[in-house]
């Protein structure tokens, strides 16, 4: 069986920030290693895009190794940034958002994945908007 690769969302520039950061190494160390390849993405408070390498805690997410990330619209993949070129680093088959407050509930990360066709487990935009 395939693994399938999932993309663990967290951060932002909410004031939750930190919280959601405990709810997505939580999920990542839930989510089974024979299914899943997982990837932790943070989202800076400048709307930048890390994955998160050699992590054990939430408070190690922010001081870890990462490297620039992206996503493109109308392709459901994740790219790594090396100056102004893009590498394709997978496919994405999931994306779980662990972001609270701000864009993480308002529906913005929920547009996002949908322009890029990215499937995703948290309410879609009409459900989050208010």
């Amino acid at each position: 069986m395939e693994r399938l690769n999932a993309i663990i969302l967290c951060g932002g520039a909410s004031v939750e920030s930190d919280i959601s950061l405990i709810t997505a190494v939580q999920i990542y160390n839930a989510l089974d290693d024979i299914k899943y390849d997982k990837r932790l993405i943070y989202i800076d408070k400048h709307n930048k895009w890390w994955q998160c390498f050699e992590f054990g805690t939430a408070s190690d997410v922010l001081n870890c190794r990462k490297k620039p990330v992206t996503l493109s619209i109308g392709e459901n993949n994740l790219f790594l940034i090396y100056g102004s070129k893009l590498k394709l680093e997978c496919e994405i088959h999931i994306a779980i958002s662990a972001m609270h407050g701000g864009s993480g509930e308002n529906g913005a990360i929920s547009g996002l994945l949908d322009m890029c066709g990215i499937p995703y487990i948290n309410s879609g935009v009409l459900g989050s908007s208010a």
